[in-house]
């Protein structure tokens, strides 16, 4: 056990934490802000009270709950549970020795899940061994994992003048980090904000809302960008709180208030969709949101990147429908149905062939093309961001016929894997964490590889540089070249069709 003191945070404060790692130390489930009622407003948590037991992981986020498998064994653990009001908390990980005077970089991480699903205490979201690391890399940083409202109870817009919920929450963990994580040893003004997935997308936002501006320095963005899913229309936004009211079993906005946590959730199964936030025109300003770059004085820095095939990871749903239903599926997508037919080789007659065809078609669009394109957008920007890249192409270590899929870096991120053979895999983990922890740092992230590349490919058991001719082996470059040659079209009101 450990006990900080924190007089910052309160007269007599104080926060017990649990020793991890030889070097690092756990402060758990802190609540960064209140929930009154359920669609109420946040607010923020600024003062405690004595000793405040941070030894236990926090409740999460009322969502499907499944169990988390293949970790090493030192962060398995239970689940604490859902609990709606209570669920706004974070984890600090941070070194146990901070020399008195120093503030250390931070790292902020939003967690993946589709904004359905995840939280702060994901077992394969834990930074233990990625903070022990840095301590020896000389190249320490606190990390803070943070936790929000997801599904119906955080991104449905059932009240009108507050519709992204959600993203405040994220937005009031930053506003905590800038003014507390100083007593924790870390520097309020060297914030790199990051996130996998869902979290990628929410750090995305982060970096086109006012309100957000001046709260972190850095963005990680891993797999997907903005233009995989802009914020939602308010018209799509009524039409689906429509949805779940009937997935609900329920006709009105007061019934559907008044449903246990439980049914919620359960009509969120029903309806499975992907969940995200409301272009009401005030959060994240004025669109078009995907063509928007950061200026540098916001943003100094972007890294970003994917792997190779991140759609195997949704394969089995993918493939599911017959490989004739799948041909009707693109050819009816509007206005660009038949395009799709054409440049993918689509047929009519039943072919397997299909199957893997929608697969690729999937990536292209919810991947591929979006993280290709953003890359290209922030490079050309005269005032933007310094920019750097990665293509995460280690497959699987468990089963390499899924090749790298969706996720598979947050695992080497991490390093929670119980590797089958981790020596083999050693170098990787080291090379690819000490890019991100440069980074966290404000150093170019690739830098310590021979030429000091911008951009590297993450394959073979290791990190190298990554030059145009590399890249565009790599990556569908001319895919990606014959879809932004379409008519206009919405990626995820394509893709959710699978």
């Amino acid at each position: 056990m450990t006990i900080l003191e924190t007089p910052s945070l309160g007269a007599g404060a104080a926060f017990r934490g649990v020793t991890v790692t030889p070097d690092v130390v756990q402060f758990r489930g802190i609540p960064f802000a209140t929930v009154a009622e359920r669609y109420a407003v946040a607010e923020r948590v600024d003062t405690y009270s004595g000793v405040v037991d941070a030894t236990e992981f926090g409740p999460l986020a009322p969502q499907p709950l499944t169990p988390r498998t293949g970790v090493r064994p030192e962060v398995d653990r239970a689940c604490p549970g859902t609990d709606e009001l209570n669920c706004l908390v974070l984890n600090v990980t941070r070194p146990k020795e901070i020399p008195a005077g120093t503030a250390l970089p931070v790292m902020l991480w939003i967690h993946p899940g589709g904004n359905m699903v995840g939280s702060a205490w994901d077992p394969m979201n834990d930074p233990r061994f990625l903070v022990q690391a840095s301590v020896e890399l000389g190249l320490p940083v606190v990390f803070v994992n943070v936790q929000y409202r997801l599904s119906f109870f955080g991104y449905l817009m059932v009240r009108e003048d507050e519709p992204n919920l959600a993203s405040r929450d994220q937005q009031i963990a930053l506003e905590w980090v800038h003014e507390h994580i100083a007593a924790f040893g870390g520097d309020p003004a060297n914030v790199t904000l990051l996130g996998e997935s869902a979290g990628s997308l929410g750090t995305h936002y982060h970096t086109q809302a006012p309100g957000s501006v001046g709260l972190f320095r850095r963005a990680g963005m891993m797999s997907t960008v903005i233009e995989a899913r802009t914020p939602l229309p308010v018209a799509k936004a009524r039409a689906l709180v429509d949805e779940a009211l009937a997935a609900c079993g329920v006709a009105t906005l007061d019934e559907f208030r008044a449903l246990p946590p439980a049914a919620l959730v359960a009509g969120v199964v029903r309806l499975a969709r992907v969940y995200g936030p409301v272009d009401d025109g005030r959060f994240f300003g004025p669109g078009p949101f995907a063509e928007r770059v950061p200026s540098a004085a916001d943003v100094e820095a972007v890294l970003l990147g994917g792997c190779r095939f991140e759609a195997m990871f949704y394969a089995p749903r993918i493939t599911a429908p017959a490989p004739a239903a799948l041909y009707a599926t693109v050819a009816g997508l509007p206005a660009v149905g038949p395009d799709l037919v054409r440049l993918y080789g689509f047929t009519p007659d039943g072919a397997e062939a299909n199957r893997a065809r929608a697969v690729q078609l999937y990536d292209d669009l919810s991947y591929g093309a979006p993280v290709h394109n953003t890359t290209r957008r922030l490079r050309a920007a005269a005032a933007g961001p310094a920019v750097y890249t990665y293509c995460f192409d280690e497959p699987n270590p468990f089963d390499a016929a899924l090749d790298a899929h969706h996720g598979v870096d947050v695992g080497f991120f991490f390093d929670v894997y119980a590797l089958p053979d981790p020596a083999k895999y050693a170098g990787l983990v080291r090379r690819y964490q000490t890019g991100w922890l440069r980074f966290a740092h404000g150093l170019p992230p690739w830098a310590f590889l021979p030429g000091a590349p911008a951009d590297v490919a993450v394959h073979g058991q290791d990190v190298r540089a990554m030059d145009a001719a590399d890249y565009a082996a790599r990556r569908r470059v001319g895919a990606f070249a014959a879809l932004n040659a379409l008519a206009p079209y919405d990626a995820f009101e394509l893709t959710r069709r699978f």
